[in-house]
C-alpha cells in the first residue's frame, strides 16, 4: 500500500447498503494499492461506532437500575458527608461530574446491578457488537474469521482455491463479512421497529439477518477418516445438519513416528479443536491402518485414551452419540505383522468385537456399515469406486436417524458454563484418582532434572499421564491404564534413573 492522504475531513453521514440504518463518518481518505504493475485507488470512510450510543441508551431505558443498586449508591453518597468542610475556588469546567445521578437509567461507575441486567456499568463504556447481539437476540456473532494473515479473491469463479477446504474457508469469510455488516442494521431495526414498517414498502432490499445463519441453527457433525473417506465432500450442508469431513490417507489411532498420521495428535490440533468445540457429534472411520500393523490388545487402550481425551476437552460430546466409531472394514492386504490373510482377518474380527465391548463400557456408539469383500477394490483394502455412493448414503442415513430420533444434544440443551465447570472438575478428579492407581515408582538420582526425565520417556515412547513432584529421591510415573504401566515397567529397570545411567544418557544424547 502506498500513499495515503485525506481528501475530505468534514464529518457527514449516510446510510448502510440497505438504505435505512445510519452510518456516521468522520472523514474520507484515498488509498492507492499496488498489485503487481497496476495501481488501484480506493476511497475509504472513517466511521464512528455503529449504533453504539443508540444501543446503550435503548438498553438502559428498558433496564433501569435495581432498587438495591440505587439504595447502595445513595447510601455511599450520604456516608461521604463530613462535618469538616474545605471550600475551594476552582474552575468547574475542568471537573467531571461524578455525582450520583437521580435518573434510574443513567450509567453509574459504582453500579452493582447484575451483569445479566446491565452488562456495562461505567459512564463512558461502549457496547461491543458481540455483546449487543448476545443480550438482544441471545445469538452469537462468530468472529473466527476476523484475523487472516493472507489475502485472496473470495469469488470462486476466480479459481484462487485448490481444495474443497479452501472453498469452504472463502464461503466462511463471505458469511462473516455479511454478518458483520448487517449486525448493526439488525440491531437498528430491533430498536426502531417503526422505521422498518414505514420504509420496507418503499424498498426492494432484504435484511440478511444473522439470526438464520446455519452456523447457529443446525447441528454440526465432524467425520475423521482415513483414506476410506477421501471421496466424501469436505463440507456438506443440508436443511437439518452440516457435515465437515477430514480424510487423511494412512491415518492410525496412534502413530509414534508421524504425528500427521496420528489421530491423537490430530484432535489436539487447533483446526480440529475449533470444529469439535461446535460439533454435535464426531464420526471416526479409522482402524484399517492400525489393525494391519498392530495387535488388537495394543489398539483398544489407544482408543480408550483418545475417547477420554475428546471428552475431557469437549464435555458436550460425553453423551452416547457424541462419539461414534465405525467397525473396521474387511481388508486382505497383508503386512509384516500379519503376513497371511487368516492372521489379518482374525485380528480384524477380534478388533471389532473388542471395540463393541469398549463402546458398551465407555458408553459411546459403535456401528457396522456392513461393508463386505464384494465392496472392495482390486487392492483388497479400499472401496471400489462403484461403491463409494454406498458409503456416502450409509453415513447420511446414520446422521438423518440421529436427527429424526432426537438422539443428539442440541445447542440449547447443553449445560450452563457453571455446570460444565463442576462437571469438568469432577471428571479431572476422577481421572487423577485413576492415574494414582496406575503408578510406577523408581529411585532417582538428584542429577536427573525434569526435562531429562521427559526426554528419556519420550525417547522410549512411554505414554505416561503425569509426573508428580519427586519426593525422597523417588520418581512416581502415573499412567491412564494398566497396559501403559506394564509396558513402561518392562522398559524401565529399577536402577534406570541412577547416576551411572544419567551419565550414559548424556554421553549418548549431549
Amino acid at each position: 500500500m502506498k500513499h495515503l492522504h485525506y481528501i475530505h475531513q468534514t464529518p457527514y453521514s449516510f446510510v448502510l447498503a440497505d438504505g435505512m440504518a445510519p452510518f456516521y463518518v468522520l472523514g474520507l481518505v484515498e488509498l492507492s494499492i499496488q498489485f503487481a504493475d497496476s495501481i488501484t485507488k480506493i476511497q475509504a470512510h472513517i466511521a464512528r461506532n455503529l449504533c453504539a450510543d443508540m444501543i446503550l441508551d435503548e438498553w438502559n431505558k428498558t433496564h433501569p437500575h435495581t432498587n438495591e443498586c440505587l439504595n447502595y449508591n445513595h447510601s455511599t453518597q450520604d456516608n461521604d458527608d463530613s462535618d469538616d468542610l474545605l471550600i475551594c475556588l476552582v474552575n468547574t469546567d475542568d471537573l467531571l461530574d461524578d455525582s450520583i445521578s437521580t435518573n434510574r437509567t443513567d450509567n453509574i461507575n459504582t453500579c452493582i446491578c447484575p451483569d445479566s441486567h446491565r452488562p456495562y456499568k461505567a459512564k463512558n463504556e461502549l457496547w461491543s457488537l458481540q455483546k449487543a447481539i448476545k443480550v438482544t437476540f441471545d445469538q452469537a456473532l462468530d468472529k473466527a474469521m476476523t484475523l487472516n494473515l493472507w489475502s485472496c479473491g473470495l469469488d470462486q469463479h476466480l479459481h484462487t482455491w485448490n481444495t474443497d477446504w479452501d472453498k469452504s474457508t472463502r464461503e466462511s469469510l463471505i458469511s462473516y463479512a455479511i454478518n458483520d455488516l448487517f449486525a448493526p442494521t439488525q440491531l437498528y431495526f430491533h430498536l426502531n421497529p417503526t422505521i422498518l414498517t414505514t420504509q420496507t414498502s418503499n424498498t426492494s432490499s432484504h435484511l440478511h439477518s444473522i439470526m438464520h445463519h446455519p452456523v447457529i441453527t443446525t447441528p454440526l457433525f465432524l467425520i475423521l477418516s482415513d483414506s476410506h473417506g477421501k471421496h466424501l465432500q469436505s463440507t456438506i450442508i443440508t436443511s437439518n445438519y452440516r457435515i465437515i469431513t477430514r480424510s487423511i490417507s494412512g491415518l492410525q489411532w496412534i502413530n509414534k513416528y508421524d504425528p500427521n498420521l496420528c489421530t491423537r495428535s490430530l484432535i489436539l490440533s487447533s483446526s480440529i479443536t475449533s470444529i469439535l468445540s461446535d460439533a454435535t457429534g464426531v464420526l471416526c472411520i479409522i482402524g484399517t491402518n492400525s489393525v494391519r500393523t498392530t495387535h488388537t490388545s495394543d489398539i483398544i487402550p489407544q482408543i480408550e485414551d483418545i475417547v477420554n481425551l475428546i471428552r475431557v476437552h469437549n464435555p458436550h460430546l460425553t453423551h452416547k452419540h457424541g462419539i461414534t466409531i465405525v467397525e473396521t472394514f474387511p481388508c486382505f492386504k497383508v503386512s509384516n505383522t500379519f503376513p497371511s490373510i487368516t492372521s489379518l482377518s482374525n485380528n480384524i474380527a477380534i478388533y471389532n468385537k473388542e471395540l463393541q465391548l469398549l463402546s458398551e463400557r465407555m458408553k459411546f456408539s459403535c456401528i457396522n456399515f456392513h461393508i463386505t469383500y464384494d465392496h472392495l477394490h482390486h487392492d483388497q483394502m479400499h472401496l471400489h469406486h462403484q461403491h463409494q455412493d454406498f458409503l456416502h448414503d450409509t453415513i447420511m442415513n446414520y446422521f438423518h436417524m440421529l436427527i429424526e430420533k432426537k438422539l443428539i444434544i442440541s445447542q440449547n440443551q447443553r449445560r450452563s458454563r457453571p455446570a460444565l465447570t463442576r462437571r469438568n472438575k469432577k471428571r479431572h478428579e476422577k481421572l487423577r484418582t485413576k492415574q494414582q492407581h496406575h503408578t510406577l515408582i523408581r529411585s532417582i538420582s538428584p542429577l536427573w532434572k525434569l526435562h531429562d526425565i521427559k526426554q528419556y520417556l519420550s525417547y522410549y515412547n512411554i505414554q505416561y499421564a503425569r509426573l508428580p513432584e519427586i519426593y525422597k529421591h523417588r520418581l512416581r510415573i502415573q499412567f491412564n491404564n494398566e497396559l501403559y504401566k506394564q509396558q513402561a515397567d518392562t522398559i524401565l529397570s529399577s536402577t534406570i534413573f541412577d547416576e551411572e545411567h544419567y551419565l550414559d544418557w548424556h554421553q549418548q544424547h549431549p
